[in-house]
């Protein structure tokens, strides 16, 4: 990566510093070389935020290294200040950000961006500062006793005049950079002079002089207040007579912080303990081993995680543990803190700014040893990893689908490399890619067979929906799943209903004329949802209110089909009126802290029904769950993607293993069209290893991974035609370009080929080994992406479609 220099004429040595700025543009995609002002030579540091010029604006950039200047021919541009006293980026995280961004084809300012809290990145504000006493009317009215106004507060009519004033230099147009974060502060109380004579007079204030003295130390301002029912004006008096000082210390946010630590370390049964003993020396002797954990849901993997970070612990060392759904956060942040105490960090996007930035900051301060999150919880900043795990390693949503394009496991991997620490990667369902590779011992395969509380896996039943047509059953409720919630019902136990569709209907159709309701923005059909009377696009946010009649015709005929989460919660009340339903999916956990309500309200028993899409397939364990449905099997199946047969096996499984964890005779029952299915065959039986290998039978014939490495391209335009011609461009280079062992595919345009108005092309590249493959895709990004069209690259791509 080049590095730039700015420079004019001087002599003498000086000290550097290589700065990433503020700015995701490929010709800016490097370094910039600054000069430190001899003021922050002791202070600037690898890994620090500062403020720098950048034309004619300031910025924030990141300092990534820090040297003498060799060439003393030209003046650099000067560092304003800087906004840490601490670096915010290890020298680890440094050079994972570069290593990060020429792996993923993407702007080192966003592999950075994407390793820190939103706290810490910068808001920049633009003000409008007048410098003269003669300006015309229309300017001069904004600063009308004022000395800087925001330049957002310009009207668009006054904005030709506002700019005549900047380039007369009569006002002065000045950038600031503004840091979002918030340190939060409580203030205490420190004794300093206890003779009660100073306050004789004053009762309320002897009093407080006499509970300082009794505690001994600062005691937190609103504590003494509660306890002795004073007021402010109390506590000035005795600032004022010199008797008492305030003090302001920093403190922390604390998210789950009404979980009790409690002594529960469980004993490991047999199988566990033969998981524990085989990975936990590899901690010690600090060997950077990879182990697959595959274990049958309600294995306990959980507790071997536990006892596995202990003895981290016990070496010195910080652990991360990553969880795939801001659902089971709450559970797993319950097991660990209940275990760890104060020794744990939280880190997801179910979080307010502020909290994530404490969490973060007690990382980087050193005073947490162990890290629970979400994906971007791979980036926690510790210093000393000794173990890494990885929890439903086989989910997608580890990957990111935004710049940058990282995959959790693959950042795992590099960290691993650096700390010599310990990768585990724990799931009932492997992806296909992690057991091929324990097969062929890239990883090591450690297996839980049985479940930790001896019971066993529940009964499953395969109900062919085309039968319950056939029978007059129109109803997305199964007869057979109908008498089987009764009965549960009846014995005062619980039930988990699994459907991956959220919303009311699918889609409006007409009935006359064929006209399908369809978002302005993308190619998707709008989904209707009946609580707020709105069709709504899940791709990009679109809403408008449902027709009364059909747009295209004028027909009255037009209304819903399908079934999504709201529409099934609908019908279970008019079925069973007298039991409470809880649904969980999207819309029921925009706001904050509803994950939790949801799953303590059933944990409490609360609600004997639980509803919900994919977010409730995984990780939870409740004591009377005894009954799970599967409302359509299919949802994921005939989704246009190699993978889906995957993805369904997976969904079922997981959430198969929500029922009968802790009582036996508990059932499972799979609603579906194709009850003939391999996938779902296999799911019913618990089976991995017999979808594993069909599966890989199928793809070693598409020649899909993970016999081929596969890297998408995605173009995107204003226009269909030129994001098409853009992607035969691209594949006529690539074929130039690449071995002919390598296979191409596309240009294709994907089944949802327009979003929020961009329309897009995909090339897809399989291959074994291509050398060239590296300099082809830099090529691409400086050669094919350039005004409306827009080329990314996916080395990790999950979703072909």
């Amino acid at each position: 990566m080049p590095w730039h220099r700015s420079r004019l004429f001087l002599g003498g040595e000086t000290m550097v510093a290589d700065v990433i700025v503020d700015v995701k543009a490929k010709p800016v995609n490097r370094p910039f070389t600054y000069r430190i002002p001899p003021e922050l030579v002791d202070v600037i540091e690898p890994g620090m935020r500062v403020v720098v010029p950048f034309g004619s604006r300031k910025l924030l950039g990141y300092v990534v290294t820090v040297r003498d200047d060799e060439d003393t021919d030209f003046e650099l541009k000067e560092i304003l200040g800087t906004n840490d006293l601490v670096p915010s980026l290890t020298p680890e995280l440094i050079q994972l950000a570069k290593d990060l961004a020429e792996d993923t084809a993407s702007f080192y300012i966003s592999c950075i961006q994407a390793m820190l809290p939103v706290a810490i990145k910068a808001e920049y504000r633009k003000w409008l500062i007048p410098k003269a006493d003669n300006l015309a009317p229309q300017v001069a009215s904004y600063f009308q006793n004022r000395q800087r106004v925001r330049a957002e507060e310009v009207r668009s009519e006054d904005l030709p005049a506002m700019k005549r004033a900047i380039k007369a230099e009569q006002v002065e147009l000045v950038y600031e950079v503004k840091d979002r974060a918030s340190i939060q502060y409580d203030t205490y109380l420190r004794l300093v002079d206890a003779d009660l004579e100073k306050v004789k007079q004053a009762k309320k204030q002897q009093l407080v002089l006499s509970y300082l003295q009794s505690c001994g130390r600062p005691v937190l301002k609103k504590e003494v207040q509660k306890a002795l029912q004073v007021s402010d004006s109390v506590i000035k008096a005795l600032i004022d007579k010199g008797c008492v000082v305030e003090e302001q210390v920093e403190s922390f946010r604390t998210p789950y912080g009404d979980i009790k630590r409690r002594d529960q370390r469980h004993e490991l049964n047999e199988e566990q303990r033969r998981a524990y003993e085989t990975i936990a020396p590899k901690i010690k002797a600090q060997e950077p081993t990879t182990f697959l954990l595959h274990g049958v849901t309600g294995s306990g993997k959980t507790e071997v995680y536990m006892h596995l970070i202990e003895a981290v612990l016990e070496e010195g060392k910080e652990a991360i543990v990553l969880v795939p759904e801001i659902a089971l956060t709450p559970q797993m942040v319950f097991h660990f803190k209940s275990r760890f105490g104060h020794q744990v960090a939280v880190l997801h996007s179910g979080l307010s700014i502020g909290e994530k930035y404490d969490e973060w900051r007690k990382i980087r301060q050193g005073k947490v040893k162990i890290c629970v999150g979400a994906r971007s919880a791979i980036f926690a900043p510790f210093t000393n990893l000794g173990l890494i795990i990885i929890d439903e390693e086989h989910e997608s949503t580890y990957k990111q689908e935004d710049m940058p394009r990282y995959h959790a496991i693959e950042v795992a991997k590099r960290r691993q490399a650096y700390h010599r620490c310990v990768l585990v990667l724990g799931s009932a369902t492997p992806s296909l890619e992690s057991y091929a590779r324990a097969m062929k011992g890239v990883y090591q395969l450690v297996e839980l067979q049985h479940r930790a509380t001896s019971t066993p896996l529940p009964n499953t039943q395969i109900v062919d929906m085309t039968l319950e047509a056939k029978k007059g059953n129109l109803s997305i409720i199964s007869d057979k799943l109908y008498q089987t919630i009764l009965d549960r019902l009846k014995k005062d136990e619980q039930v988990i209903l699994l459907l991956n569709r959220r919303g009311y209907h699918h889609f409006i159709l007409c009935r006359s004329c064929g006209y399908a309701m369809m978002c302005e923005n993308c190619d998707i059909s709008l989904t209707y949802h009946k609580r707020i009377q709105r069709l709504k696009c899940h791709y990009c946010g679109y809403e408008t209110k449902p027709p009364k009649v059909c747009p295209m015709c004028g027909s009255e005929h037009i209304s819903g089909f399908g079934y999504g989460t709201e529409k099934v919660e609908e019908e279970l009340r008019q079925l069973f009126p007298d039991t409470t339903i809880l649904r969980m999916d999207v819309d029921t956990t925009r706001r904050k802290g509803a994950h939790e309500r949801i799953l303590r309200q059933f944990r409490e028993k609360k609600a004997h029904i639980l509803l919900g899409t994919q977010m409730i397939a995984k990780g939870l364990d409740f004591e009377d769950v005894t009954l799970v449905g599967v409302l359509m099997a299919d949802t994921t199946l005939k989704l246009p993607d190699f993978r889906a047969s995957e993805r369904t096996f997976q969904l079922i499984t997981q959430v198969a293993g929500r029922a009968g964890r802790h009582r036996e005779q508990s059932d499972v029952i799979i609603q579906t069209y194709n009850p003939h299915h391999y996938a779902i065959q296999a799911a019913s039986q618990q089976n991995y290893k017999a979808f594993f290998y069909q599966e890989m039978r199928i793809r070693r014939l598409g020649r899909y991974v993970p016999y081929y490495f596969m890297c998408q391209i995605v173009i995107a335009s204003d226009t269909l035609q030129e994001s098409y011609r853009q992607g035969e461009r691209i594949v006529r280079f690539l074929k130039e370009s690449l071995s002919s062992e390598s296979i191409l595919l596309g240009p294709v345009i994907p089944q949802v080929g327009r979003l929020n108005n961009q329309y897009f092309t995909h090339v897809i590249i399989k291959y074994k080994r291509e050398p060239q493959l590296k300099s082809a895709l830099e090529q691409i990004l400086m050669t094919y992406s350039s005004g409306s069209v827009h080329v990314a690259i996916d080395l990790y791509p999950t979703f072909l479609v």
